[in-house]
């Protein structure tokens, strides 16, 4: 999880101060004391949330935007299809005019200001790249993986009843790169939007581990 802070800018905190400065003004009337300090802490309150609480938040595939109490709003991050910046003044959960103007796929625009927008923009665009990337090539490899698995061990058996040594180290190799893509993929099933034969590919994996163990112990 990366969490990205807002930038603030200083007409904010004047602007800030004018409110504020405005709503005292009920704190000289005597008859309404007390309505003037209601409204100033109000205020007051409003904004240390709005400027303590305004992040955005990276974690696995969703951008969360968070501003104060008032938004809470989480994206998928392969919905976005277009990052620029920008010093569009319109209002949005951003409390700088250094802006980043994010387009999605439903043709929605949310903007936001984090401190380091160029960090930000390449963290964001790797996400974005490897969200594209992920179901030509991660997805052809869990698709074949287990195939490669069940190839490996017909031909471990097909070694072991010929009792040829050049058919064993093939069989070996292919164990070997099995087993690895196998790990890899299963190191990746924390991910929800892997979907693959999981259970297959467990067995197949510890038929791997196996077949290496009997064949380093010399009882292949």
């Amino acid at each position: 999880m990366t969490k990205y802070k807002s930038k603030i800018d200083i007409g904010l905190i004047l602007i800030v101060f004018c409110i504020i400065a405005i709503s005292t003004v009920p704190m000289f009337v005597p008859e309404i004391v007390w309505l003037g300090i209601v409204i100033d802490l109000t205020v007051i309150l409003i904004f240390l949330n709005i400027i303590y609480g305004t992040a955005y938040i990276i974690e696995e595939d969703m951008l969360t935007i968070r501003c104060g109490i008032f938004i809470n709003k989480t994206i998928d991050i392969h919905d976005i299809v277009e990052v620029n910046k920008t010093k569009d003044m319109q209002s949005s959960p951003a409390l700088s005019f250094d802006r980043i103007r994010l387009k999605l796929k439903n043709k929605e625009t949310v903007m936001i200001s984090p401190k380091d927008r160029d960090g930000f923009i390449n963290g964001l665009c790797s996400l974005i790249i490897y969200g594209i990337m992920k179901p030509h090539v991660y997805k052809a490899i869990e698709d074949y993986t287990i195939d490669l698995n069940v190839i490996a061990l017909f031909i471990v058996t097909i070694s072991n009843s010929l009792d040829n040594d050049i058919i064993k180290y093939v069989a070996t190799g292919l164990i070997i790169l099995s087993l690895v893509l196998s790990v890899l993929i299963l190191a990746r099933s924390h991910n929800k939007k892997g979907k693959f034969d999981k259970c297959s590919l467990g067995i197949y994996t510890l038929l791997d581990i196996a077949y290496l163990l009997l064949l380093a112990t010399g009882k292949l």
